[in-house]
Parts: C-alpha cells; structure tokens; sequence
C-alpha cells in the first residue's frame, strides 16, 4: 500500500506546479470576472439614476414652463378684460410643455399620473374661461363685472398653480430617493 501511494506521489509531482498554476488562474479569472461584473452592474445603476434624475429635472423644467405660460395668459386676459388689448398668438415649432409633460410622466413616473390628470383638469378649466373671455366684448361691461371675471380667472390661475407645486414638491422628493 505504501508503495502505491509513493509511487502515485512521485508521478503526481512534477503536476502538483501545473494544477497549482491552473487553480490558481481559475481564482483570477473568477475574481476579475466578478470584479468586472461588479463594476458594469454600479455603472449601470450609476447610469439609470443619472436618467432619471434628468427626467425628474426635465418634468420640473416643464412645470415651470407650463406656470409660466398660464401667468402670461393670465396677464392677457386681464389686460383684454380691463384695457380691451387683443390677445396675441403664440407659435412654436417645440413639443408643448403639456404634452412633454404627459409623455415624461406615462413612460416613466406613472405614480404621478393621478397629479397630472388633476394638473391637465384646472388648466382645461383655465382654458375654457380664458376663451370665454377671450371673446367677450368688454368695452361696455360694468366694472363689477369686469372685475368679477378677473377674480375667476385668477382663482383658476392659483389653482393651477397649486396643483403645480404639488407636483413639484412630490419631484424633490423623488430626486432625494
């Protein structure tokens, strides 16, 4: 018996340095892969909060450009209403912020949809009223009047404007998660 093991052990020798060698490459392979794998995963993650985070600035970016068109509608209204000035025509080639907003919002964020329903809801009132209004001749309406049309358009502008930073506040706290 022990010449069989010495036998195995002197032909098992001049290996022992190749198997060594061999697990020993193995270790490194599997380190450096798991390394390797480690790092793409971070990066990946890395790369998905930088996109998201872009997107909740954008939908922020958005928020203050929709507040700010309905402020500027609002000031036309009421310039239409109390000095009878015309509205002017706005144009633009770009993507309304609107519907950035709801096409943000359904691809990627759609737990604020519920707010952004809300959000599309006033500034449809907002809309309507500022119509309304648009076409109403004002030259020979009593000042109560007058007066009683531009309080309701700047409620409805403060209700946008609620639903606005509701948004916002809910998209701070997005970013700090």
């Amino acid at each position: 018996m022990n010449n069989v093991i010495s036998t195995w052990f002197t032909t098992i020798t001049p290996f022992i340095s190749l198997i060594s060698t061999v697990v020993g490459a193995c270790i490194a392979f599997l380190a450096a892969y798991a390394t390797a794998r480690y790092n793409k995963q971070k990066e990946y993650e890395v790369e998905k909060n930088d996109r998201n985070r872009q997107r909740i600035e954008r939908i922020y970016k958005l928020l203050v450009m929709i507040k700010s068109e309905r402020s500027n509608e609002f000031t036309q209204v009421l310039q239409h209403i109390h000095h009878g000035v015309p509205f002017s025509e706005k144009t633009s080639a770009e993507l309304p912020p609107l519907i950035e907003l709801e096409m943000l919002v359904s691809l990627y964020f759609s737990s604020l949809e519920g707010k952004r329903v809300e959000l599309i809801k006033v500034i449809h009132e907002f809309g309507a009223k500022q119509v309304e209004f648009r076409y109403k001749d004002y030259k020979k309406e009593p000042l109560s009047n007058k007066q009683a049309d531009s309080d309701v358009i700047m409620e409805l502008l403060f209700k946008v404007s609620d639903q606005i930073e509701e948004m916002q506040k809910l998209l701070v706290d997005y970013a700090k998660a």
